[in-house]
């Protein structure tokens, strides 16, 4: 596996929760491929609980609920490669909270990420996200 590929995809990732986590989707088009495949637990409108294409994924980012606070650590991050297309898995540990007059509401969660990325003539993008709540708790409505 070559080491500069495996950092440019979690370097990319990391630049994805980043965006997420500011509610930002300026560069998205250098991660996420314009035709990408996604299934987000997240995405309420979608039956099938997808939101596909570069549009979806933005869509999905401008959607999250506004915070004071959104912390997001990465656990068990693993990539593997395989020539021009990549498998990679995490957990984003999520904190979110807004104040509301006197009262702090909270929502902690856990995201399981299994991604697909492949390598285009310029640089390793998602072909595939998934994204999946896999635990969570709180007080803050927006978020559940």
């Amino acid at each position: 596996m070559p080491r500069n590929d495996y950092n440019e995809i979690k370097t990319k990732f990391r630049n994805f929760l980043t965006l997420w986590k500011k509610g930002e989707t300026e560069g998205m088009e250098h991660l996420v491929l314009a035709d990408a495949k996604c299934n987000l637990s997240t995405a309420k409108d979608y039956a099938d609980g997808s939101q596909h294409s570069l549009y979806g994924v933005k869509n999905f980012i401008l959607d999250t609920p506004k915070t004071d606070v959104f912390h997001i650590e990465v656990c068990n991050y693993v990539c593997r490669l395989a020539g021009e297309k990549a498998q990679q898995s995490a957990v984003a540990v999520c904190r979110a909270s807004r104040q509301e007059g006197d009262a702090v509401k909270t929502f902690e969660f856990s995201s399981f990420f299994v991604n697909s990325w492949v390598k285009t003539e310029e640089e390793w993008k998602i072909s595939h996200l998934r994204m999946d709540i896999v635990d969570s708790h709180g007080d803050f409505p927006e978020f559940q």
